[in-house]
């Protein structure tokens, strides 16, 4: 019932036609909760380290209770590898994000095909990672990597983790109101797609 450009969201087979897209459904009554999409405010602040090797999981702790979710940014310099006869090809790494929520024991948010990396660039690469909080604080968030650190000069794919940012959502409910959140990933379009729904409503009387 979703559609980007006029294509379904999810296929009559059940597949899907985007990937990396988030959607947030309020049928419009009086006490639904809100919509953890929409951005209220968003603070930067920096990590007090900078590369992540495989023997150092890198951690950081939030403590602002208001912090709804945390958006991890990972920078790899490079990511490539020269073979002998100096030609030039695409690699991979990966790396995991786990949380811990109030000293228990961590639980895994991003792994596997999720936080591997793949491609070829010369230049700096940034990903994001959103890490939606539903825990008690203090909050840590952990990343390790996978992938063993290279130690050759023909194999570049180090990976750096310099700054997160804090978001705290907008906390109105809209009450009464039917409404939808949507998160895409930007790389899937060359401009905000169009959106249609199909809704089933239901029919009320309106007195005079």
């Amino acid at each position: 019932s979703i559609y980007l450009n006029n294509t379904q969201l999810q296929a009559d087979d059940g597949s899907w036609n985007f990937k990396d897209v988030s959607y947030e459904v309020r049928t419009g009554t009086s006490n639904q909760t809100n919509i953890p999409i929409t951005t209220n405010t968003e603070t930067t602040k920096p990590t007090s380290f900078t590369t992540v090797e495989a023997a150092t999981p890198r951690v950081i702790q939030i403590t602002d209770s208001d912090v709804d979710a945390v958006k991890v940014i990972i920078s790899v310099p490079q990511l490539q590898q020269i073979s002998d006869k100096g030609d030039i090809y695409g690699t991979s790494v990966e790396l995991q994000i786990a949380v811990q929520y109030s000293g228990g024991s961590y639980s895994t948010k991003v792994s596997g095909g999720a936080g591997r990396i793949t491609g070829r660039t010369g230049d700096l690469y940034q990903k994001e990672y959103l890490i939606n909080l539903n825990g008690a604080f203090p909050v840590n968030i952990r990343v390790t990597r996978i992938t063993p650190d290279s130690t050759s000069s023909k194999l570049a794919n180090e990976i750096r983790w310099l700054n997160y940012i804090e978001i705290k959502y907008d906390q109105r409910t809209y009450p009464n109101s039917a409404l939808i959140g949507l998160r895409v990933d930007a790389e899937q379009f060359s401009n905000i797609p169009t959106r249609k729904y199909r809704v089933k409503g239901v029919k009320v009387k309106i007195p005079h």
